[in-house]
């Protein structure tokens, strides 16, 4: 039987390869707004892209990011 720790990684993973591409968004919060990454808007036009399996992410920007749909299917870290 799996484990929860398992299981809750299992959802950053791609299943054929084994492997998965997490992408931190979570830069603003230390190092102030970064050229792509300043709005919601302008994340939206990548973070959708299927190689991505997963987004890092603080609570206020996954709130706004889960409103727009894009993070359905991909694992998503706080």
């Amino acid at each position: 039987m799996r484990t929860g720790k398992q299981h809750r990684l299992s959802r950053l993973m791609d299943v054929a390869s084994n492997r998965s591409i997490i992408v931190p968004i979570d830069h603003g919060l230390t190092m102030g707004s970064l050229p792509g990454i300043e709005s919601v808007r302008r994340i939206c036009h990548w973070v959708g892209h299927p190689s991505i399996n997963a987004i890092i992410a603080h609570k206020g920007m996954a709130e706004r990011l889960v409103g727009t749909g894009l993070l359905h299917g991909k694992g998503l870290v706080i």
